[in-house]
């Protein structure tokens, strides 16, 4: 795995980290590390929504094969 430093960090931000922490029962590292976490697996949410939401939109259309025009850009 990876390290990461991270400077410059507000006061008020690290406040609050310390009281999520203290809260979740974790060290402030841990806290951060779940933070960082839970951002990117938001992310991977939010993109399976979006997809969702795109299937519903072409719902009932009627889409051609495409596996032809793929063999032939692929002989190219």
């Amino acid at each position: 795995m990876a390290n990461v430093l991270i400077r410059n960090v507000s006061d008020s931000a690290l406040k609050i980290i310390k009281r999520k922490a203290k809260k979740n029962n974790r060290s402030i590292q841990a806290e951060l590390k779940q933070l960082i976490e839970e951002s990117v697996r938001l992310g991977t949410v939010d993109f399976l929504e979006e997809a969702k939401q795109f299937r519903e939109r072409l719902k009932g259309r009627v889409h051609s094969d495409s596996s032809r025009l793929i063999a032939e850009d692929r002989r190219r």
